[in-house]
């Protein structure tokens, strides 16, 4: 078994190659590089291969998908948002 601390480099190739697994979610980079360091450090078995350890659990995206845009309603017209104008008064004919 080889118990060397991983390397700086080796933990952040790790990271980022698990951040990419979980799509690039923003706000979680010490999840990743503390999974990967766990990763990295973990005992190996007697086949030779770390144990594996679950995925991180996705993050909702902040940008709607494609399927909730579809479903949204229709911006209103500028019809409707624009007031309209009031009716102009007939002239009245002048008096002589």
């Amino acid at each position: 078994m080889n118990q060397t601390a991983p390397t700086h480099e080796a933990i952040a190739e790790r990271a980022y190659f698990l951040w990419e697994q979980a799509g690039q979610p923003a706000g979680r980079d010490d999840e990743f590089w503390l999974r990967a360091e766990a990763e990295l450090a973990a005992p190996v078995s007697a086949d030779g291969l770390p144990p594996i350890l679950p995925p991180p659990t996705p993050t909702p995206s902040p940008i709607p998908s494609a399927s909730l845009v579809q479903h949204l309603p229709a911006p209103l017209s500028d019809a409707v948002t624009t007031p309209h104008p009031l009716p102009s008064r007939p002239r009245r004919s002048k008096r002589t």
